[in-house]
């Protein structure tokens, strides 16, 4: 969301449009300091990962670059993730980019639209009125705070996570998430799979076929079986009588 960056824009747009709603949502303000707070944990766990993965301890396993297949198509999106806020920017403001597709029809819908639009057409004047906004500095403050806490290994904010045993316990459990997924939905889908195959499966539709279907083509495999004598006078007898009913059949009718 640095100012440059395509979601610098978007994450600016949003937040100014729960900005510009303060007073007239029920819970507006509550909104904007909840993005306010996202744009401080953004930076966070982003610029966790760049310490660590790129001036973390060494890594002596070897590791191979992704193919092609992976590799252009992320080389694609790292430079429309740097231009395209930039170039699209005024496209979209013109209402030119999504056309109709997007349909605005309230009244306050409209002023919002027309409000984070109006930043939009100017891309650059955009970016240096960031500089006057809070945002872009939470999101620095995320950044120091990443740099001194796996970087400079500060101890004071190495401890913090120790010291907020609960939101780490919760952040840890991943707000249970996982073992929701786990212990109830997992369980459940094995325990209704194990029931359809001991239960619906062979107690009713094997049996269904089994004592149903199977034993009546037997039944009427072994009846017709008296049928194959191998006596060729039974044979022609039938054949006889056959043609015979054959010929009534067709005179009379």
């Amino acid at each position: 969301g640095f100012p440059g960056f395509s979601g610098f824009f978007s994450k600016e747009l949003i937040i100014e449009a729960a900005k510009f709603q303060i007073d007239s949502l029920p819970a507006g303000l509550y909104a904007y300091y909840c993005l306010l707070l996202g744009a401080l944990v953004t930076p966070i766990y982003i610029f966790r990962t760049f310490w660590l993965a790129f001036f973390g301890e060494p890594c002596h396993e070897v590791v191979s670059e992704s193919p092609n297949s992976i590799l252009v198509p992320l080389v694609v999106l790292a430079l429309a993730s740097t231009v395209a806020g930039i170039i699209l920017g005024p496209w979209i403001a013109s209402g030119k980019f999504f056309y109709n597709s997007i349909p605005v029809f309230t009244e306050q819908s409209l002023n919002i639209y027309d409000h984070v639009m109006h930043e939009l057409e100017d891309p650059v004047g955009m970016m240096i009125n960031s500089f006057f906004h809070v945002p872009l500095y939470l999101s620095l403050l995320g950044i120091a705070l990443t740099y001194l806490m796996y970087q400079e290994n500060y101890p004071i904010l190495r401890a913090i996570p120790h010291k907020m045993r609960l939101i780490n316990w919760v952040l840890q459990a991943r707000f249970g998430f996982d073992w929701l997924y786990e212990h109830i939905l997992v369980a459940s889908i094995l325990l209704g799979g194990r029931w359809g195959a001991n239960t619906v499966e062979k107690q009713c539709v094997d049996r269904a076929i089994e004592q149903g279907v199977a034993a009546n083509v037997k039944r009427v495999a072994v009846s017709g079986r008296y049928l194959q004598t191998g006596l060729l006078h039974q044979y022609l007898a039938v054949m006889i009588v056959g043609l015979l009913a054959l010929l009534y059949f067709g005179i009379n009718g």
